[in-house]
């Protein structure tokens, strides 16, 4: 049974295969920037929560925002796209590091939010193809990740610098790593 946690809903799906895949869902904070060599640690490249001019926190996203998520698991991109729609987000889900360069290749994003173990072109190949070719888009550009542990990721981030959210989260967190790139909107949990 695979299990998804979307605002306090529990979706749960039988696979068809042997195995079972179960994905808990913890409320503590996930998502931090990646602190490599050149981030001091304990510091956050995300700003703090801050409020509207008259005190509003309940905020909805930029209407014309859209962002390409790029993820090889079905079951994350759909609870992202939940999210996403939940937070009033335009969105794309592209599988492959293959179907997002190409999405990227005729369109710009305001965010890119991409997983780093990606089957072909995995997330450090679309992004150092992106600093190639759309280097604007790096700058919006942040990972979403289960694999931070592993030499050649923690060497992929530190030289990135990039916003990381790391597996699993919860809609808070998604909505903290948004507000890295439009820091004038609130979102609700």
């Amino acid at each position: 049974m695979c299990v998804a946690y979307i605002q306090g809903k529990c979706n749960g799906r039988r696979d068809a295969s042997a195995a079972s895949t179960v994905f808990v869902m913890l409320t503590g904070a996930s998502m931090r920037p990646f602190e490599g060599p050149n981030r001091r640690p304990g510091t956050s490249a995300i700003p703090a929560r801050s409020r509207t001019a008259h005190g509003d926190t309940r905020g909805v996203a930029a209407a014309a925002q859209t962002v390409l998520v790029v993820d090889d698991e079905p079951d994350i991109g759909e609870m992202l796209a939940e999210m996403l729609r939940k937070l009033g987000y335009r969105f794309e889900v592209k599988v492959s590091g293959e179907a997002a360069r190409a999405a990227v290749r005729q369109r710009d994003y305001d965010v890119v939010l991409c997983d780093l173990r990606l089957p072909g072109l995995d997330g450090a190949a679309l992004y150092d193809w992106m600093a190639a070719n759309r280097p604007h888009l790096c700058a919006r550009t942040a990972f979403i990740t289960a694999d931070i542990l592993s030499a050649a990721s923690h060497r992929f981030l530190a030289r990135a610098g990039r916003p990381v959210l790391e597996k699993p989260f919860v809609p808070a967190e998604l909505g903290e790593l948004l507000r890295h790139f439009d820091p004038s909107h609130e979102f609700s949990a």
